[in-house]
């Protein structure tokens, strides 16, 4: 390569340089230590600066002048570094909502920074200035909007040539390992791959990474809860459907081993990026998913990555799959189709109406179009899985979507058998949630999505508009098991609570409610302004269980009624073992401090209870097929048990919130 004529120029994200590579590379320089030895223990240090040895001194000298427009240091306390790339002339429009995600976070912000590494191709630049400064502007204003946020923003072009997002990628995780190196940070950082058109993020999204690590110190990299934009959801329900039930699907399988990283949402430790040679730069799409094949490969182990749960929330923008479908493209836009991408990237998903689900023609189109979906995706898995159309894997993540379908034909014969929905009154219900939640004007579409899953019984819907009366089997009911009587006392002092904004008012004996404040709770309700986030603030003014432990740590009275030498004491403890050892059978060894730990992952009794769907499916998974459903109903009954026994009040208050939703809906 030729010496730079500029390299002496001082650069800024205002004035950047071309960066150049030699050349793009598709294959990449492994470390000796894990060539000789696939179970070697990694050193962060060693592995870093073997690494950097490994590159072309030119382009280090690139990458230090790149890290020269942060004009600051690494801070000696992080823990983790967000690499963000950004196309400069496409995102403006997104950028500063991503970011303003990241200034929630609860993590101390000194543990984290934010790589913002803006990118342009160079042939571009001329003719599209303005857009691209107007990218590096929201930047700075995110920067100067939230201070505490360390946003470290840098920014170059590219030879159109070297536009690939392997490049990219490879750039500014390389950027974060200088700075690891200059800043002497000794420990092994995590590297989180993410997009600039993040639309919702768990508040403690960074926090629940951190800790699945140091749960998990043998893992090296991991995959989180990568979920797409209601807003698209709430206009093109089919889009929703397909979307959501293949991301189910995957996510089964991650949680069972089977890891595979993508660009969104996912995260490698330092020493294991170095160890596998980085990012190949020449890669035009898939950067991610060959990290985690390399790993599994070099490793000759799978068990290196895992599944960081489903507190790792992130709500991407489904422009790509939008786009696709919009076009009537059966695979999803490629990245690197240039003319394509900058279509996607201009589509603003809001010019279109929400779904209309009051008119019954398009009800009947849509679950036409969703069951055609459905057959089509079903078949595809069934070409490599063989379990059969009815298998408890289609039949269980399909009804955590909303739907339910029967089959005609034979189960096991894909071509000649098709399944047809008998119900989808609960997806309705879930896509009105969210239509509504984002009418009310939230803005974080993690809200808005885990919302739709925190409902409480369904109401019978009118067959007119495509919507079957609910049937209360046990897999559609509350996730709260609704076994006791309603309570009018506790139940004015919900209604006083929520509709007063006085959540102490639980803690009274009595209160006296007006006809007007019921109708307003009532209102409420029905128009899904009251919900679990109202219960939220509400329950956390009762002490649980655990509070009145002598000892949090080791709550030797409260983990007294799990040792009970009962059927049912048996299963709760089934239920702490999946929770603290990622299994069922380790129920007899399960301690005081187990308990206590279970606590603190649920803190609250509503956390409890969104969790419960998925501890089911376990229970269900560890069953034989004939069984499942007897087990099932056993421990949702049980599972009403951990949460009475632990959470004592607040159990009781929130099951008695979701009885009055349900009077309320029905008009009681």
């Amino acid at each position: 390569m030729d010496q730079d004529p500029t390299a002496d120029i001082i650069s800024t994200p205002d004035n950047p340089f071309t960066l150049r590579q030699v050349s793009l590379v598709d294959r990449v320089a492994a470390s000796p230590t894990l060539l000789q030895n696939p179970n070697a223990k990694l050193d962060p240090v060693t592995e870093r600066r073997s690494y950097l040895q490994r590159q072309d001194p030119k382009y280090l000298a690139q990458l230090k002048r790149l890290d020269s427009q942060i004009g600051k240091s690494m801070r000696p306390e992080t823990e983790a570094v967000v690499c963000i790339p950004v196309a400069g002339i496409q995102e403006a429009r997104n950028i500063f909502k991503t970011l303003k995600l990241y200034s929630e976070q609860t993590l101390d912000s000194k543990k984290f920074e934010l790589i913002v590494f803006v990118n342009a191709p160079e042939s571009q630049m001329q003719s599209k200035k303005d857009a691209y400064k107007a990218t590096v502007v929201e930047v700075k204003r995110a920067g100067k909007t939230f201070p505490r946020l360390n946003i470290r923003l840098v920014a170059a072009t590219l030879p159109d040539e070297q536009v690939k997002i392997g490049n990219i990628r490879k750039i500014q995780t390389d950027l974060a390992l200088i700075r690891t190196e200059n800043a002497g940070v000794y420990k092994d950082i995590l590297l989180l791959s993410n997009d600039a058109d993040c639309e919702g993020l768990n508040p403690q999204y960074l926090e629940e990474y951190l800790k699945y690590f140091r749960e998990h110190p043998d893992k090296e990299g991991a995959v989180g809860n990568l979920l797409f934009d209601p807003q698209s959801f709430t206009r093109f329900p089919a889009v929703h459907a397909k979307t959501e039930f293949v991301n189910l699907l995957d996510k089964r399988g991650f949680i069972n081993g089977n890891v595979n990283l993508f660009g969104a949402n996912s995260v490698m430790k330092s020493s294991i990026y170095s160890a596998i040679g980085g990012y190949p730069s020449a890669l035009k799409t898939g950067e991610q998913e060959w990290t985690g094949k390399t790993i599994r490969s070099l490793r000759k182990a799978k068990g290196t990555l895992g599944y960081a749960g489903d507190g790792t929330v992130l709500i991407t923008n489904n422009r790509r799959g939008l786009s696709s479908y919009l076009e009537g493209q059966g695979r999803q836009i490629p990245f690197g189709d240039t003319s394509a991408e900058a279509k996607m990237r201009a589509l603003d998903v809001n010019q279109f109406p929400m779904f209309d689900y009051s008119n019954p023609a398009k009800v009947e189109q849509l679950k036409a179009e969703i069951t055609q979906i459905l057959n089509k995706v079903i078949n595809g898995y069934e070409e490599g899985e063989h379990l059969g159309k009815n298998s408890w894997f289609y039949r269980t993540h399909l009804e955590m979507v909303g739907i339910q379908y029967t089959i005609i034909g034979d189960p096991k014969d894909i071509h000649g058998s098709r399944i047809v929905i008998t119900d989808m009154s609960r997806f309705i219900e879930r896509s009105r949630r969210m239509q509504e939640s984002i009418k009310r004007g939230e803005t974080n579409m993690a809200t808005v999505y885990m919302d739709s899953w925190n409902q409480g019984p369904q109401l019978p819907s009118s067959t007119k508009t495509g919507e079957s009366q609910v049937r209360q089997k046990p897999s559609e009911q509350s996730q709260v098991e609704l076994n006791t009587s309603p309570d009018p006392r506790r139940q004015d002092k919900i209604i006083a609570a929520i509709v007063r904004g006085d959540h102490r008012l639980v803690l009274v004996d009595k209160v006296v409610v007006s006809e007007a404040e019921r109708a307003l709770f009532q209102k409420g309700v029905r128009d899904g302004v009251i919900g679990s986030t109202q219960y939220l603030n509400m329950i956390k003014v009762i002490r649980t269980s655990l509070a009145y432990e002598k000892d949090p740590e080791s709550p030797v009275s409260l983990f007294a009624k799990f040792k009970e030498a009962t059927d049912d004491a048996r299963r709760m403890r089934r239920i702490v073992s999946y929770v603290t050892k990622g299994n069922l059978t380790s129920h007899d060894q399960i301690t005081a401090a187990d308990l206590a730990f279970f606590a603190k992952r649920f803190p609250t009794a509503l956390n409890f209870e969104q969790t419960i769907p998925t501890l089911l499916l376990a229970v269900e998974q560890a069953n034989k097929r004939e069984d499942r459903e007897r087990i099932r109903l056993e421990y949702v009954s049980v599972l009403d048990k951990v949460g009475m026994t632990i959470y004592g009040s607040q159990w009781v208050y929130l099951k008695q919130a979701r009885i009055l939703e349900q009077q309320m809906r029905q008009g009681k």
